[in-house]
């Protein structure tokens, strides 16, 4: 047992009860500076991680959509079928940093609608938020979202999750 996370651990538990006295009303999308970003299940802002959706996909998890074991993260793509776009998947440690997991590949429904079931293997991840950025291979058969059009790869969207 690492006694200093326990420690790290249970004076933020301490934090959070204090925290949960009766005040105005806080944003539950912006955990405070410093917080623990678990605790609230909010993605924390964090550079290189801004949430946003190009046009090419068209139906996204809702944000904080709980990836597990047996629970398929779908998204939708306004090309259609036949493309093999890419998951990177980070989650948000205790310290507020993004914790890169890798990179998988959706798997193609042949309607449009892409897919993974995998889930996460890291423990570290568990009951953490994060961040599932979709890319896709810029081959010459679409045009790129605005300001990526010299990219190899084309980044179509970043979503919050929890793992």
């Amino acid at each position: 047992m690492n006694r200093p996370r326990l420690a790290l651990t249970a004076a933020s538990a301490v934090l959070l009860l204090a925290a949960c006295a009766p005040t105005a009303p806080a944003d539950p999308g912006s955990p405070e500076p410093g917080a623990d970003p678990g605790a609230t299940g909010a993605c924390p802002v964090l550079e290189g991680y801004e949430l946003f959706s190009s046009d090419f996909i068209t139906a996204a998890p809702a944000e904080g959509f709980a990836y597990t074991e047996s629970t398929p993260i779908e998204f939708t793509l306004s090309l259609g079928a036949g493309y093999t776009p890419s998951m990177g998947l980070s989650y948000v440690n205790e310290a507020g940093d993004a914790i890169v997991m890798g990179e998988q590949n959706l798997l193609d429904n042949g309607d449009g609608s892409y897919y993974n079931d995998l889930g996460v293997f890291d423990s570290d991840a568990a009951g953490r938020p994060g961040f599932a950025t979709i890319r896709l291979v810029a081959d010459g058969s679409f045009e790129p979202p605005a300001g990526q059009e010299s990219f190899d790869i084309a980044t179509l969207g970043v979503y919050c999750v929890s793992f």
